[in-house]
């Protein structure tokens, strides 16, 4: 009778939810229990109207048996907490398209045992976990955008979990991931998509009196790379392997965690390869990197008495140097949810293109050639990138004091944070200074809402000094150098008239100084973008988003009087933006002014250069992105690289032709950037 009563209960919910609402949430509960136990089940659903949920629950003395069936699209959420004693077992599924859900709970005097069979589309999570006393075991499988299909299962007993699953992702961006623990000990197994490709995973995590990881990884990726990672900690040490490929990848993993700690990858991969392993314990730290573009073979490392790496790699692979570890995506899109930001990039003097961002942790990341690696720190608004003489590239932030930081990066990933003082309430905006490439320009806005230009000598990073050039300004600064054979800068700000102001400053070795301040009108609504014109050095072009929301663009005349009036002209170019502007120019000389439309998609403003004047078109790149575009020539390739934001919070690139803007291909770089 008590079993019966259960289920006409439940379904007398979901009837009257589905009547008075388009999304119903439930919350069920059930226990049972004997003269030794007790088990409880707990489910909770969150469930789209067009949803088909059928739920079978049998109730015995101390047991619980349940089958769930779930179909439908939309939003749908379906959990399950299972616990007896001190066992516990949990499952999460959610989607945001179609979906077809299976899954089979159990709990009896000995065990619990959870089961899911999934097939999906859409942004989809499937989790499942279990603990017994201080072992734990888990896999979880997700994907932004394709199909996600994936049979897991958990078995919790007193002395050992298990987890396993095999997973399918088509599409956009996804991993899988195992993971068992035990107190201080973890191993963990990844595989998964920086950008658009398949992977198919199978795992296992066992958690006992040790703890062990082990998969197979196989992916394809198309416009990005493919991963998988492996890594084991304990008190004693920590070992860790990467592996990445921009077409193929097949890996098989284990990673142990015991008294001491190890991991292996026996790999095959084609094009664009990174392999890493590293190794530490309280006697050293060791590590391995290897590029090339096919490699075949396996990675040991393991602490066992000290850290040790063994390769044997058949290939092409050489040896680099990283002073930092590539990570998987999974450790990216496991963090906070997104806000808009804008990536800075730049190009290295390995001709190896730099991505720099804000993670959803706030720190710096930095996607170098498709592989995602940390750079710490904690700061605010927006980084700016700039490469200096030594071929050293400095990322300048607004840090969590308030203060200006500049994170070095030498080719290795080397490198330490600076703090060079201040107060300052904007992104920085950082220039070579002409004629001194030892040298950097960075512009702020103070807590004053006055321009500061702060110098930096990059040889021995101590000198430099901090210059107040007055004004009242809105919003980023933007620095421009000069490149006529003078020592000048331009910052070209929004003043509080919401007009176009530019300072003149001379700048050099010493503490830059204001020229003056040059006022050129105009009603703006944005931060301003701007470059010298490569055809005729003495003219400064100046974007910004107008009062009416269209693209405005100002031609001011430097040489015409540089002491005194300067001529200069404004002109629409029409349009809606919805985002800052910014401006690039190609190897023709053509101009190129990048910003959102009110289609959320990239548009280009195209000048092309004719006759003494630039004829101007726009052209839709299309994509969805959330922050501003931000562009580079990229001279080694012929192209133009826009970074961006997508609609999904990670980081795009859209890498357009920039003599023929409809030839462009978008390309996911994965992350959660904020």
């Amino acid at each position: 009778m008590q079993t019966s009563i259960c289920k006409v209960v439940i379904a007398l919910i979901f009837m009257l939810n589905i009547i008075s609402l388009p999304v119903f949430s439930v919350t069920v509960s059930l226990s049972s229990n004997n003269a030794l136990t007790e088990a409880s089940l707990t489910q909770s659903y969150e469930i789209d109207r067009s949803t088909d949920l059928r739920v079978q629950t049998c109730l015995g003395e101390g047991t619980i048996k349940q089958t769930l069936w779930a179909a439908g699209q939309g939003d749908n959420k379906i959990s399950q907490s299972l616990s007896k004693g001190d066992q516990s077992a949990y499952s999460t599924i959610s989607s945001e398209g179609c979906f077809g859900l299976n899954s089979n709970t159990l709990a009896t005097g000995t065990m619990l045992d959870l089961c899911t069979s999934l097939g999906a589309s859409g942004e989809t999570r499937s989790l499942l976990s279990g603990s017994t006393g201080s072992s734990f075991a888990t896999q979880e499988a997700w994907t932004l955008d394709g199909s996600l299909t994936s049979n897991q299962a958990l078995i919790v007993r007193c002395d050992k979990v298990r987890a396993d699953q095999s997973t399918g992702i088509i599409g956009a961006l996804g991993y899988s991931l195992g993971r068992s623990a035990l107190k201080d000990k973890e191993a963990v197994v990844t595989g998964g998509l920086n950008g658009l490709g398949t992977v198919f995973s199978q795992m296992t995590a066992i958690a006992s009196d040790e703890v062990r990881a082990s998969g197979e990884i196989k992916s394809i990726s198309l416009d990005s790379k493919s991963y998988s990672t492996t890594k084991a900690t304990s008190a004693q040490g920590e070992t860790y392997s990467y592996l990445s490929s921009r077409d193929g990848l097949h890996s098989t993993l284990a990673a142990n965690a015991n008294e001491h700690v190890g991991v292996q990858q026996n790999i095959a991969a084609e094009d664009g390869i990174m392999a890493y392993a590293s190794a530490r314990d309280r006697t050293g730290f060791l590590s391995l990197a290897e590029e090339g573009s096919i490699a075949s073979g396996s990675i040991l490392a393991s602490t066992d008495g000290r850290p040790c790496i063994n390769k044997e790699l058949t290939g092409d692979t050489q040896s680099i140097v990283l002073q930092a570890a590539p990570l998987a995506g999974a450790e990216l899109f496991a963090l906070p949810l997104h806000s808009s930001t804008r990536p800075s990039s730049i190009i290295d003097n390995d001709n190896i293109e730099h991505i720099f961002v804000r993670g959803g942790d706030g720190s710096l990341w930095d996607n170098k050639g498709g592989d995602w690696y940390s750079l710490g720190g904690y700061f605010n608004l927006n980084p700016s990138a700039v490469k200096d003489g030594n071929g050293n590239i400095h990322i300048f932030v607004q840090g969590g004091d308030l203060g200006l930081w500049d994170r070095k990066l030498t080719s290795t990933i080397g490198g330490d944070w600076t703090n060079l003082g201040g107060q300052i309430t904007s992104s920085p905006s950082a220039v070579i200074e002409p004629a001194y490439p030892s040298w950097i320009a960075i512009a702020v806005k103070g807590t004053d809402n006055s321009l500061w230009i702060r110098n930096l000598y990059t040889t021995t990073m101590t000198a430099g000094s901090w210059s107040n050039m007055g004004g009242y300004i809105k919003g980023d600064p933007f620095l421009v150098a000069s490149n006529d054979g003078s020592n000048y800068v331009y910052a070209l700000v929004r003043g509080g008239d919401d007009g176009l102001w530019v300072n003149k400053a001379q700048s050099g070795p010493t503490i830059a100084s204001s020229v003056g301040w040059y006022g050129f009108g105009n009603s703006l609504s944005s931060d301003l973008g701007g470059a010298i014109e490569p055809v005729s050095n003495g003219f400064l072009k100046v974007a910004g988003r107008g009062s009416d929301n269209a693209l405005w663009m100002c031609d001011i005349d430097l040489v015409a009087s540089p002491n005194g009036e300067i001529e200069y002209a404004w002109s629409s170019l029409g349009g809606i933006i919805t985002s800052n502007p910014y401006v690039a120019f190609d190897t023709s000389g053509n101009i190129h002014t990048f910003a959102r439309g009110s289609d959320n998609g990239l548009w280009d403003n195209k000048g092309i250069w004719e006759s003494g004047v630039y004829e101007h078109n726009w052209h839709s790149l299309g994509g969805i992105i959330t922050s501003d575009p931000k562009p580079l020539m990229n001279t080694n390739m012929g192209q133009i690289d826009i970074a961006a934001q997508g609609g999904d919070g990670a980081l795009w690139i859209n890498r357009m032709n920039p003599n023929y803007p409809a030839d462009f291909n978008w390309y996911g770089l994965g992350g959660i950037i904020t």
